[in-house]
């Protein structure tokens, strides 16, 4: 299974991150472990927002599915998506083979 995380820029501001394909269990352990880190990854970030940056954005996470779509973007909230982003670019590094990053600019 290939993690797929869509990266979309407007104006130099995030305004919409998805990612499409992680899952709780996997048949082989490096998907597994890729799986929990970018599960790991998204709780964190998707509770970071909505603590900090209440209604600024469309949060869904269901299972293999997370969407953070941008309403109003603020410094902080930018600061919060950076930081998701690095995050998953950082897993991507070593596990290039299980998850791809697409970067869009609009």
């Amino acid at each position: 299974m290939i993690i797929v995380v869509h990266e979309q820029r407007h104006q130099q501001n995030w305004d919409l991150i998805v990612v499409s394909g992680h899952e709780d269990q996997q048949e082989h352990e490096q998907y597994a472990l890729v799986c929990a880190q970018v599960s790991a990854i998204s709780v964190g970030i998707l509770n970071s927002i909505d603590q900090q940056c209440p209604n600024s954005c469309e949060l869904t996470m269901e299972d293999g599915f997370v969407s953070i779509h941008v309403k109003e973007s603020t410094p902080l909230l930018q600061s919060i998506l950076e930081t998701f982003v690095i995050q998953l670019d950082t897993v991507a590094q070593v596990n290039s083979k299980t998850i791809k990053i697409e970067k869009v600019e609009v």
